[in-house]
């Protein structure tokens, strides 16, 4: 890949990538996002790549992903502690909705899904890129 040139490249990793890894992998990024699901046990893991990432000068990002709209307290408290780690931690966040299960399932983009909630699933992705693209909230 380093001898191809690329707009944009999304590369899905473990989540408990070795720390020399990790950092070899942000080197090669203009911007690195960090799918986080508010919840508690997640907290561990997201810590320790933040952590071996603090000496990096790679962009990191944290998205907060599977939001749960029954469960807000969650991401507002995983907000907080991201914000006193001093982390970078995207405006949009992706909402934990059926569309995107379903989506998967049929091999399709979301918006393409017969759900009710697709449009609010694909228009978190569009705020999602208007804010790396652009930084419009």
């Amino acid at each position: 890949m380093r001898r191809r040139r690329y707009d944009h490249v999304v590369l899905d990793t473990p989540g408990s990538i070795d720390p020399r890894g990790l950092k070899e992998l942000a080197a090669g990024c203009n911007l690195m996002v960090l799918p986080a699901i508010p919840e508690a046990i997640a907290m561990d893991g997201l810590a320790y790549t933040l952590h071996h990432l603090k000496d990096t000068k790679a962009d990191c990002r944290v998205l907060l992903n599977r939001v749960r709209h029954n469960r807000p307290k969650e991401a507002i408290e995983l907000r907080a502690a991201l914000d006193a780690m001093g982390a970078k931690v995207f405006k949009a966040e992706i909402p934990d909705l059926a569309a995107f299960d379903k989506a998967a399932a049929q091999g399709v983009v979301v918006y393409d899904v017969n759900d009710p909630r697709a449009l609010r699933a694909w228009d978190a992705f569009e705020a999602l890129g208007e804010e790396i693209l652009y930084g419009r909230e």
